[in-house]
């Protein structure tokens, strides 16, 4: 009579722990033992949290931009060439 029932399918789950109920008359032990879960369950998705917050501004810290590409000479065809302006100057 004093064991925690599990939660029906029409009730809503809103933690991972909440799937333990007691009915009215349950004992002490039962509601402090579920109680245990729930607060367990909470440290848990702390910690979890904690870590993605630590590797989200460990993520952010690295610069991104600018970044600079090494790559060797090329030769590009040239089609068209127009030169409005030619000035060549000669240093003796």
């Amino acid at each position: 009579m004093g064991m925690p029932t599990a939660v029906s399918a029409s009730q809503p789950n809103t933690s991972k722990a909440s799937s333990v109920r007691c009915r009215p008359t349950c004992s002490p032990t039962a509601v402090s033992v579920a109680l245990n879960e729930i607060v367990t369950s909470i440290q848990h998705d702390i910690a979890t949290l904690t870590a993605t917050a630590a590797q989200t501004q460990d993520h952010l810290a690295t610069p991104i931009l600018p970044q600079q590409a090494i790559v060797g000479p090329r030769r590009l065809p040239v089609h068209r060439l127009t030169v409005d302006q030619l000035q060549i100057t000669v240093n003796p």
